[in-house]
């Protein structure tokens, strides 16, 4: 992409990408709200200023897996529906046939 173009595929993941922010920070906003927090008082519980939350929060930058995780912490959420459907499936999958997980284990061995 260095030439100023992009491909549909890059098309297609920044579009995925601003999904993803939009809905993770969706549901911090929709939990802070349930809960009667604002920005201040999350910032407080974080040890950060309100301009930086308002940051994250806004879109305008990015926010780390670590302070996602202290947020959902403070905030007393989990991240467990993260890449869900495809760890449902790879699980479900080795229920079905045990010997994938035997397997890749024993040739993970082999290496």
């Amino acid at each position: 992409m260095s030439s100023g173009t992009s491909t549909p595929a890059d098309r297609e993941r920044e579009l995925a990408r601003g999904a993803h922010l939009f809905r993770v920070t969706e549901d911090i906003l929709v939990a802070m709200e349930d809960q009667g927090v604002s920005k201040a008082e999350l910032a407080q519980r974080l040890g950060k200023s309100k301009a930086r939350i308002s940051q994250l929060l806004g879109g305008s930058s990015n926010m780390t897996i670590g302070t996602l995780a202290e947020i959902a912490f403070v905030l007393g959420l989990t991240l467990e529906k993260t890449f869900r459907e495809y760890s449902e499936g790879r699980f479900r999958n080795a229920d079905e046939d045990p010997t994938v997980v035997i397997r890749a284990v024993h040739d993970s061995r082999a290496s």
